[in-house]
């Protein structure tokens, strides 16, 4: 009798491992489908090449969406990598990943905003946000996750990284400017006003802009040589952030002047 049980136990033991084996090589062979092509495959292209159902296909696609591995190409039905597989490349790099030199400013920002702290970089000329540090129970900025790289003309975090990019990119962030919100900044001329504004000040706002009942503040994060290199913000429910804005504002540029000190930049009058 304990012989049948346990001989059972094994088949349901060994099953349930198949499964997972043959779900994790779906997943892959998407993965791989989406790299080999670059942007161009569909859906029900990879659902005939992968040799899963429709249905399969886009579940699939979906959670790897989900978690930043795989976009969709803007304005076509094809599918491509997404930031998420740079940022894990780049975290195996180990001691030169920014994420560990800044992570204790992002962690220390998020305990004292009592909110959400993002640390973004610009990689292939656009943004991608690379670390989010949070405290139980803070508001989560809609649809923004690691490896996140959409909005940036949107978000106080991607505000910084454009303020600070050269024409070319600034040209290519203009040509696709989508509105999220009815305050969102549409218009090439009116960004580049904001983005000087930016420079200016040295830090970021977006007021509603992303997600109606939410601000964003940012500063740059600046490298021993003075370039910009990422940016570091906090999202805010919008009726605490405009009850105290000196308050956040404040706070984001401490944190920008400690995470640049952390990574060799000192200011003018500093030790």
């Amino acid at each position: 009798m304990y012989r049948n049980e346990l001989e059972t136990s094994s088949v349901d033991v060994a099953g349930e491992s198949q499964k997972g084996e043959k779900s994790a090589r779906r997943v892959l062979k998407v993965l791989k489908l989406i790299g080999e092509y670059g942007g161009e495959i569909t859906a029900k292209e990879i659902a005939r090449l992968a040799g899963v159902s429709l249905p399969t296909a886009y579940n699939l696609i979906n959670a790897l969406i989900r978690e930043g591995y795989v976009e969709r190409v803007p304005g076509r039905r094809g599918y491509r990598l997404g930031p998420m597989i740079s940022v894990l490349y780049q975290r195996s790099l180990g001691g030169s990943d920014i994420t560990l030199d800044i992570e204790p400013v992002l962690k220390d920002l998020a305990e004292r905003s009592g909110q959400r702290a993002y640390l973004a970089v610009r990689q292939d000329g656009r943004m991608v946000i690379l670390d989010i540090k949070s405290i139980p129970g803070a508001p989560r900025l809609p649809d923004v996750c690691i490896g996140f790289g959409d909005g940036s003309h949107a978000l106080a975090i991607g505000k910084v990284l454009l303020a600070y990019s050269d024409e070319k990119d600034m040209a290519e962030e203009e040509g696709t400017l989508c509105q999220f919100t009815s305050r969102t900044i549409i218009s090439p001329r009116k960004l580049e006003s904001e983005l000087t504004q930016v420079r200016a000040q040295e830090f970021a706002m977006d007021l509603d802009e992303f997600a109606e009942g939410f601000c964003c503040v940012a500063a740059p994060v600046r490298n021993a040589a003075g370039e910009v290199e990422a940016s570091v913000g906090i999202s805010v429910p919008s009726r605490h952030f405009y009850s105290k804005p000196r308050y956040f504002l404040d706070m984001i540029r401490v944190a920008g002047r400690e995470a640049s000190g952390i990574r060799g930049y000192r200011y003018r009058g500093s030790a």
